[in-house]
């Protein structure tokens, strides 16, 4: 049940979000891609909920020292909406 968030570069496909949720509150959405490391391949951020009420800031670097296609979590930030 719940969905799963996968990268694929140069063909590696890597897991980097899971939720147990399958209902509508459940979603991601790409929110920056660059190059903050400077190797050449891209990072990125991405927003995260399970629930209307809350979300999560996600930031993802590249390693390049695994062959630059593993990204490795780096960064959340917890945000609550005002309710």
């Amino acid at each position: 049940a719940g969905f799963k968030l996968y990268t694929d570069y140069n063909g590696i496909i890597q897991q980097i979000y899971e939720t147990p949720f399958i209902d509508e509150s459940g979603w991601w959405e790409l929110i920056w891609a660059g190059d903050i490391n400077q190797d050449g391949i891209p990072d990125f951020t991405i927003k995260t909920s399970h629930k209307y009420s809350s979300y999560q800031l996600r930031l993802f670097l590249s390693d390049s020292k695994k062959g630059g296609a593993m990204f490795k979590e780096v960064a959340m930030i917890y945000i609550a909406s005002a309710i």
